[in-house]
């Protein structure tokens, strides 16, 4: 008889906006049980103080599961899924079915990846015999926040933001998180600058932050891994997460 477990990992920012990677890997895990057991990154991989030598890392968790030779098991993630404990209770967006037949409902959107399809699994189901059991992801994040705030802010009406990371990357900055992230070894190829070049372009986002009270929280190396998580999942293919972002 197979026996289905769940946990969720609960991880504080405590202000620490995750951008430069500096920050505290001690999480919390929750079991289904009520257990709790603090837990962190293995010190090994990431170095104290970043890492907390005092709590279980993924490493010692597999060694010390009560497992017998023998056993299957199989380990399933929530593809990506997680909600950010400080927007847990804010809608930050609604979804309205314009047609079909779900035409009409409304579903509210929290911060975090929601799935839509007809299977029971999805946070969104829908009747609709065109939508696939596992028919989309939509990641709400920094543009759809951007959006509720422009709609409620007292003096955005008819202003103009711009909405980014606020922070700079060069080409071969670029060239180099894609040769990280997809394992590969692309190099650049250089030619002189033509008149018309910009040579740098940037997203200036102080005014949405002093208007709106905007601030960026995914960066593009985080960005990106979203991306090709979903893609490469979407198309069947192996997964291989770089081990900078744990």
């Amino acid at each position: 008889m197979a026996h289905v477990y769940t946990a969720t990992v609960i991880w504080e920012r405590d202000g620490e906006d995750y951008l430069d990677r500096e920050y505290s890997r001690g999480h919390l895990w929750r079991f289904d049980g009520g257990v709790e057991v603090p837990a962190s990154s293995s010190p090994l991989v990431v170095k104290p103080p970043l890492s907390r030598e005092d709590a279980v890392d993924p490493e010692e968790a597999l060694g010390t599961a009560s497992l017998r030779s023998g056993d299957r098991v199989s380990i399933v993630d929530g593809a990506g899924a997680f909600v950010d404990a400080a927007d847990q209770r804010a809608v930050a967006a609604t979804l309205l079915v314009a047609e079909g037949p779900d035409a009409g409902r409304r579903f509210e959107l929290r911060s975090g990846a929601h799935h839509v399809g007809r299977d029971s699994s999805n946070e969104i189901v829908l009747s609709d015999p065109m939508v696939s059991k596992r028919h989309a992801r939509l990641n709400v994040s920094d543009v759809v926040e951007a959006f509720r705030l422009a709609c409620t802010a007292p003096k955005a009406e008819g202003e103009v933001f711009n909405i980014a990371s606020g922070s700079r990357v060069s080409v071969t900055g670029l060239l180099a998180v894609f040769n990280q992230l997809l394992d590969l070894e692309v190099q650049g190829e250089f030619k002189d600058a033509r008149p018309a070049d910009v040579r740098h372009s940037l997203a200036e986002t102080i005014k949405a932050q002093e208007v709106l009270g905007f601030r960026p929280r995914v960066g593009l190396h985080e960005g990106l891994v979203k991306t090709m998580l979903w893609y490469r999942r979407a198309l069947g293919k192996s997964v291989r997460i770089p081990r900078s972002t744990t």
